[in-house]
């Protein structure tokens, strides 16, 4: 439908379509390929040892998860940027000792 749709404009216009992307082809991501979020977010066990969570697209959206988490799983949490390898190290509450 999008494709009658724009050969439509184009006609109606005297432009003629093409199939070029607006996204250079170094950048583009074959289909059917799945992009990971570069940040991953591990609690650290009584151990010492990273337990993986998930990952998030934003480290702002990384840091209010932890926070969401903590709240219902209080401890030490870490939070990776997988293209960097830094690391931001967040202690979350206890809320229930206080």
């Amino acid at each position: 439908m999008f494709v009658q749709f724009r050969n439509a404009c184009s006609y109606e216009s005297g432009l003629k379509a093409d199939n070029r992307s607006a996204v250079p082809s170094y950048l583009a991501v074959p289909i059917g390929v799945r992009v990971r979020p570069p940040f991953r977010i591990y609690k650290v066990q009584s151990d010492g040892n990273p337990h993986f969570v998930e990952e998030i697209q934003t480290l702002d959206g990384a840091e209010a998860r932890v926070r969401e988490l903590g709240k219902v799983w209080p401890g030490k949490y870490i939070i990776e940027n997988e293209e960097t390898g830094q690391r931001v190290f967040i202690s979350t509450p206890d809320e229930t000792k206080n």
